[in-house]
């Protein structure tokens, strides 16, 4: 059941600040000038993406929802993801990270606790957000890095059960600290 909850949060999560900034309309496109760690193997379960939907066999047909990767634990059932989505400059121009992050964490209730730093990825200043609240009447502790490169924005997010957050935190900063842009 856990499980279950944590994967239907990550599928209504992951579009991320995509899905609020512009997902909608065919000029966004995913990044394509990035690495990150894969988790596959690590005890991480390679999650199906919403942004590829199955034609025939081993065809598969690219669109702009969901998230780039997703993966879940097979211990605990908590979810890593990474989404990001292009538009021309202009769309993200001016827009913060902070802004970013409220679209992006819209849906979570009851928060009561809400941490934010600056954080360096790739030489860029990103925000680091963890909360606790809930999401869908279920408890949930998230933590979001929001980062914006030229006309991209990259959404990495760790989703939790409050009591398993610390369990797979550090397999959640190793994934943030292997990103790399180029």
């Amino acid at each position: 059941m856990q499980k279950q909850i944590l994967v239907t949060l990550i599928l209504i999560l992951a579009p991320g600040c995509s899905l609020f900034f512009g997902n909608i309309q065919p000029t966004s496109k995913k990044a394509d000038s990035y690495d990150v760690l894969d988790l596959t193997g690590m005890g991480w379960q390679h999650l199906a993406s919403a942004s590829s939907a199955k034609l025939e066999e081993g065809e598969e047909k690219e669109t702009n929802l969901g998230s780039d990767r997703s993966y879940q634990s097979k211990k605990t059932g908590n979810t890593i993801s990474i989404n990001s989505t292009c538009r021309p400059s202009t769309e993200y121009n001016g827009r913060k990270t902070e802004e970013l992050t409220k679209a992006l964490l819209l849906g979570i209730t009851h928060v009561n606790s809400r941490e934010e730093q600056n954080i360096k990825i790739s030489e860029i200043t990103a925000l680091q957000t963890t909360i606790h609240g809930k999401l869908s009447g279920e408890p949930v502790k998230i933590r979001t890095v929001v980062l914006k490169k030229q006309e991209c924005v990259y959404d990495l997010m760790y989703i939790s059960r409050p009591e398993k957050f610390n369990t797979e935190l550090p397999t959640f900063t190793q994934f943030v600290s292997s990103l790399r842009l180029h």
